[in-house]
């Protein structure tokens, strides 16, 4: 929701936060750590309003132990931002005015 620009990044945070204390299992509040934000590893990125999520926690119990997999595991997600709407005024239907777009711009 971050990304669609509906809603703040502290908003899609406390709901990442939420799912994963809800869930079955649930997780340890203390354990997680989550990350919405715009990712700018380079000039595409910022090109194209490339945003990233991420959420990294402990599993509980220490059930990770049997299965293999690490303490802490870290999972993430790249999508790009909403992009503004334009409305034509030029002739031959040139693109030429930002007329709306996402309530939450890129990188805010």
């Amino acid at each position: 929701m971050y990304s669609s620009g509906h809603m703040t990044r502290e908003e899609v945070e406390k709901q990442m936060r939420l799912f994963l204390t809800g869930g079955t299992p649930p997780l340890n509040p203390d354990g997680i750590r989550v990350s919405v934000h715009p990712r700018a590893t380079g000039l595409r990125d910022r090109y194209w309003e490339i945003d990233e999520s991420v959420a990294e926690y402990s599993p509980p119990g220490g059930w990770h132990y049997l299965l293999g997999a690490p303490p802490t595991i870290t999972e993430s997600c790249v999508i790009k931002h909403a992009p503004h709407y334009w409305i034509s005024l030029g002739p031959g239907g040139r693109l030429l005015a930002p007329w709306g777009g996402p309530a939450v711009p890129y990188g805010s």
